[in-house]
C-alpha cells in the first residue's frame, strides 16, 4: 500500500540554503561595495557608500530577513512583531 506524499504549505517553507547564506554574506557584500566602489572611484560612490555602512548594511539586512522568515512565510503584521520583540532583544 503505496501513502500518499506529505504535502507543504508554502506559507510554512523554510527558506533554501542559498537564501540563508545570502542573508548571513549582504551585510559583508554591501560594506565590500562600498569599499571597491570607493577605491575605483564610480558615480555610484555615493549609493554604495551610504548602502556600505556598517549600520546601514546591518539594517538592510534585518529588513530583508524579517521580510523573508515572516511575511514571505505567510506570516501576519502581529506574528511578525512577536518575532522582531523575542529575537531582536538587546
Amino acid at each position: 500500500m503505496r501513502l500518499p506524499a506529505p504535502v507543504r504549505s508554502p506559507a510554512r517553507c523554510t527558506p533554501g540554503v542559498a537564501v540563508v547564506v545570502l542573508l548571513v554574506t549582504l551585510p559583508v557584500l554591501l560594506i565590500f561595495a562600498a569599499s571597491v566602489s570607493e577605491t575605483v572611484g564610480s558615480r555610484s560612490s555615493t549609493i554604495f557608500g551610504f548602502l556600505g555602512h556598517p549600520f546601514v548594511a546591518l539594517a538592510v539586512t534585518t529588513l530583508i530577513a524579517i521580510y523573508i522568515f515572516g511575511f514571505r512565510r505567510g506570516l501576519d503584521r502581529n506574528a511578525v512583531y512577536r518575532m522582531q520583540r523575542i529575537r531582536l532583544l538587546p
